[in-house]
């Protein structure tokens, strides 16, 4: 909560646009450094760790693109009789959704349906990780850069400034390196609460 709040207030000092990808960027940074840890500790035999990293990405997907998504819609249709939504980005951001999830399906398609080794499933995963993060750059150059006027949305009223520019980016530091510290003990102590709810590692 402390880190979106840190990041609406330097978004301020950004353009529209800068300030949402800002928002979505630092709002997952928590999952981000939690599964970055997680990976680090995997270490053989024991993988569980990955499977960690799998459901918290899997549950930070489905509660941005279903609870956040569902309280906003509801909340909003409270308050406004027509909601009113900026349709180019709506629709750029379903086609990168549904492009995201077709490449990630498609290892374990080709797994299900073909007889691959795992070498070969390895190496085209590694492929389709890079094309992910070719487009989700080609995405952002054209949404920064060559079509910033589509994303561009009606001006909100001024709000007020609390922390300043420079107090929001110490402050986003300062917070990053809690989180990280407090996501390292929460990795360490998976394992003992897994076995202490008798909880199954897989």
């Amino acid at each position: 909560a402390l880190l979106g709040m840190v990041t609406e207030e330097l978004a301020m000092y950004t353009n529209q646009t800068l300030g949402g990808l800002m928002n979505a960027t630092f709002g997952n940074a928590t999952e981000v450094i939690i599964s970055a840890i997680a990976m680090v500790a995997a270490r053989p035999p024991d993988f569980a760790m990955l499977r960690i990293v799998q459901v918290s990405l899997l549950g930070s997907i489905l509660s941005n693109c279903l609870l956040v998504l569902g309280c906003a819609f509801l909340l909003g249709g409270i308050k406004y009789t027509v909601q009113r939504f900026n349709r180019p980005a709506a629709v750029t951001n379903c086609a990168m959704l549904m492009l995201s999830v077709m490449t990630l399906m498609f290892p374990d398609v080709m797994e299900n349906s073909h007889d691959i080794s795992e070498c070969r499933m390895l190496g085209m995963s590694r492929m389709v990780s890079v094309i992910m993060l070719l487009v989700y750059g080609a995405y952002l150059f054209f949404q920064l850069k060559t079509h910033t006027f589509l994303f561009e949305g009606e001006e909100d009223e001024d709000e007020e400034k609390v922390l300043g520019l420079y107090g929001s980016v110490a402050w986003m530091a300062i917070i990053t390196a809690f989180i990280s510290v407090l996501s390292e003990y929460l990795v360490d102590a998976i394992h003992g609460a897994a076995e202490g709810w008798g909880v199954p590692a897989l």
